[in-house]
């Protein structure tokens, strides 16, 4: 290229860039825009006109209540907490979204009540752990009255303050004469002093039931025998939720001094 004395060289630049961009003159900019630097030489000036694109980057929160567990990006949350990612948005740059995360657990629902009846005969079943209960039977009541004539098994959904769900099935078995335990499942000694052994096929959870609702002792376990040690349990009557694979059976029983 032949220059001449004087001359104006103009060129034109073009980018696009995130957040900010440094050019030569050691200027920082962070707004879109058209920008002019012209250098001076001895034969001619050299003009540059810079086409500026700023995309930002972008900041955003995410507020989330979630009964036991919370699955975001792909990882599963169990404890509450401030969870920060990196995303792309649409032009490309960084989005960084705070998830404020709160994990509420959800309630362990059980029902008490006589589960071994005489045959037509009504019991009263009740359950306790959460705020509502809502029953297959259609109740929505915390203790319902059944007389079933064959053996039934009633399932109440408790939901709590949180609006954390819990499930609890039962099985009522009629007998034609006085109720028993069932064979298929052994509470003993009873009345007991320290360790009581429950005897059912896959036992998944035993919870022990004061006679006013509440839970006082409450274990997961595995297999087809446990032995508790309840010697801590004040001496008064008791119920004992043995949740299996085949639902929930209770059965009564009364803890004696040590």
């Amino acid at each position: 290229m032949n220059l001449t004395v004087g001359e104006v060289i103009t060129n034109d630049v073009y980018e696009t860039v995130c957040d900010a961009f440094t050019w030569t003159d050691g200027e920082t900019y962070t707004e879109s825009g058209t920008y002019q630097q012209t250098f001076t030489t001895s034969t001619c000036d050299s003009t540059v006109i810079l086409h500026l694109t700023i995309n930002h980057s972008e900041e955003n929160t995410l507020t989330v209540e979630a009964c036991d567990s919370y699955i975001w990006n792909g990882v599963e949350y169990t404890e509450s907490g401030d969870i920060t990612a990196t995303f792309a948005n649409a032009a490309n740059c960084d989005s960084v979204v705070t998830l404020h995360l709160t994990i509420n657990e959800s309630p362990v629902v059980v029902v008490t009540g006589d589960t071994t009846i005489v045959l037509g005969d009504p019991t009263t079943l009740v359950a306790s752990g959460a705020e509502t209960y809502e029953w297959s039977t259609g109740d929505a009541t915390e203790s319902i009255t059944v007389t079933p004539t064959e053996e039934t098994t009633y399932t109440v959904i408790g939901t709590d303050a949180n609006g954390c769900t819990a499930t609890a099935t039962v099985t009522v078995r009629p007998t034609e004469g006085v109720g028993e335990s069932s064979s298929d499942v052994k509470v003993y000694p009873n009345p007991v002093s320290d360790r009581l052994t429950i005897e059912a096929d896959n036992i998944s959870r035993i919870a022990i039931v004061d006679v006013v609702g509440q839970v006082v002792y409450q274990v997961e376990a595995s297999g087809n025998v446990v032995t508790l040690n309840i010697s801590h349990l004040a001496a008064g009557s008791y119920f004992v939720n043995i949740t299996t694979d085949n639902g929930q059976m209770v059965r009564k029983m009364v803890k004696n001094r040590q």
